[in-house]
């Protein structure tokens, strides 16, 4: 009986001190400091506003500031919502912002913005007055499309002045034929007609009308070849410029004229096969 007793006495301490670890280990672990600056940009004219993706869930930040009681700074969410999050003293002046005791949420952007007189202490990040931040996650693929897909397994032929050949394929006016191309791409056309000699004339379907369900996240190499040969890139930049109020100014500007006129645009995109950009 006495030997139970010992080794039931050895026991609980042995369970006390493995808790005790755990407890301290996660009391004491708060998180990493550490991102990749390869995933850093500027998106604005002060080069104030930084973005940086790809963060880790625990990631801690550490500002300074001018003396304790100016430390001031706002944390939301891509919703506007308000982020609680602790902070901690390093040395005067020195403090770590800590990420939310479950981590932030994965997938999700968060805005960082500092007051006047706190500053990043990390060196790449020393100029950036508010950082947008996204929280990594794993890889996704998923998606579903709309009924109005024709998966087809022929080749599809190429399009001659929006015509495509019909042969072997059974389709209707208003679906999307989705399928390879003799280069193993993967293309899709929607026929606005069919034409008495097998062919159908067909357009660049919008991405709704192929994918009811569409979500994908993860790291893609894009092929500036494919990108250069797309049909709808220089109409999609033309009619962005032409939205903008900088476009609107110069119009109005150059022709002295009360309404905006409508002027010509040229793009040319040259692709750089050396380091997988284009230059538009």
């Amino acid at each position: 009986m006495k030997h139970f007793k010992r080794i039931l006495s050895i026991i609980l301490v042995l369970a006390v001190f493995a808790g005790s670890f755990v407890g301290s280990w996660h009391f004491f672990y708060q998180g990493t400091y550490e991102f990749d600056s390869k995933s850093l940009a500027v998106f604005d004219e002060n080069l104030s506003c930084y973005y940086l993706q790809k963060v880790d869930k625990n990631i801690i930040f550490r500002v300074r500031c001018e003396n304790d009681s100016t430390l001031r700074y706002s944390l939301v969410d891509d919703k506007d919502a308000v982020i609680q999050t602790k902070t901690q003293k390093i040395a005067k002046n020195c403090y770590d912002i800590l990420p939310p005791s479950d981590g932030y949420e994965e997938g999700v952007k968060y805005t960082l913005s500092l007051s006047d007189g706190v500053s990043f202490d990390a060196e790449d990040l020393k100029d950036a007055r508010a950082l947008v931040f996204s929280i990594d996650k794993n890889a996704v693929e998923k998606y579903e499309f709309t009924d109005a897909v024709v998966k087809v397994d022929t080749t599809i032929e190429d399009v001659i002045d929006n015509t495509l050949n019909l042969e072997g394929l059974d389709v209707d006016a208003g679906d999307i034929i989705f399928g390879q191309n003799k280069n193993n791409e993967y293309v899709a056309y929607k026929v606005t007609e069919i034409h008495d000699d097998g062919t159908a004339a067909v357009t660049d379907p919008a991405i709704d009308e192929i994918y009811s369900e569409l979500e994908v996240y993860g790291e893609y190499i894009w092929d500036v070849d494919d990108i250069v040969s797309n049909p709808d890139l220089k109409a999609e930049i033309i009619e962005n410029v032409k939205q903008s109020s900088f476009y609107n100014s110069l119009m109005l500007t150059a022709y002295a004229a009360e309404t905006s006129s409508d002027g010509k645009i040229d793009v040319k995109i040259t692709p750089d096969s050396n380091n997988n950009s284009v230059k538009i």
